[in-house]
């Protein structure tokens, strides 16, 4: 059986816990185990069909999955939101909030989403102190209903955005050692979560609560240093 390293970002606690038995396969080179299911991320980008492992459009900052076979890679916020306003109630917030006039968005009168706080500061402060200009990527660019992964420690560069439960295998979305930050912002009950680094015999794992944004270099990292560019999987549920 499996162990796992968790360090839950708000009590800033490394815990540990049982995890079940893997079925990856382990790294030829490394000896380290594979994320499982790495099937081919087939995302639309311009009306083309794009390999996300194959590496991502020049031009794309963002790529969300929609819906389970639904990825849709974007240049901007804008053209982001002119484009989901009328499929996710996230977006069609999302765009009212930045005072855009989308025909056809989602009717978001009675959704009050609330506002991502900073797990890594030292004192919990709401995460849209940081501008999300149109254009820009921000903690307040992962939209309500979404659990988001960011290039660079600081909430900038690209930008993976996911609503469905399940495990990402980051290597099959262009993601893998190379996650910089976090955000939390899907809603219900129990939707933590969990970004997993695997290696040979014990899993690092970062806990990212709902409603947090984390910054991974200001995480510790049961191996040394922090968990900056460490991520091979993320898990919803």
């Amino acid at each position: 059986m499996r162990r796992v390293f968790t360090a839950a970002s708000v009590a800033a606690a490394m815990l540990m816990a049982n995890a079940p038995a893997s079925s990856a396969a382990e790294d030829p080179i490394t000896g380290a185990d594979n994320p499982v299911d790495t099937q081919p991320i087939v995302a639309t980008y311009h009306g083309e069909e794009v390999v996300l492992a194959d590496g991502w459009p020049r031009n794309a900052v963002s790529c969300t999955e929609v819906a389970i076979g639904d990825v849709r890679c974007y240049d901007g916020v804008e053209e982001e939101l002119k484009d989901l306003a009328d499929e996710s109630l996230g977006h069609a917030a999302a765009a009212k909030d930045r005072g855009m006039k989308i025909p056809g968005a989602l009717d978001t009168k009675g959704f009050d989403p609330k506002p991502l706080r900073d797990a890594s500061a030292p004192s919990t402060k709401s995460a849209d102190s940081t501008d999300g200009s149109v254009g820009a990527m921000a903690p307040t660019d992962c939209y309500s209903g979404y659990a988001c992964l960011f290039d660079y420690t600081t909430f900038g560069g690209r930008m993976l955005r996911w609503s469905a439960d399940g495990t990402k295998a980051l290597e099959s979305w262009n993601f893998r050692d190379q996650a910089g930050s976090g955000c939390n912002n899907r809603s219900g009950t129990g939707n933590g979560t969990h970004v997993s680094d695997w290696r040979v015999g014990w899993d690092p794992e970062l806990y990212v609560p709902m409603g947090y944004c984390v910054d991974f270099g200001k995480e510790d990292y049961f191996y040394g240093g922090s968990w900056n560019n460490k991520a091979d999987t993320v898990t919803f549920h």
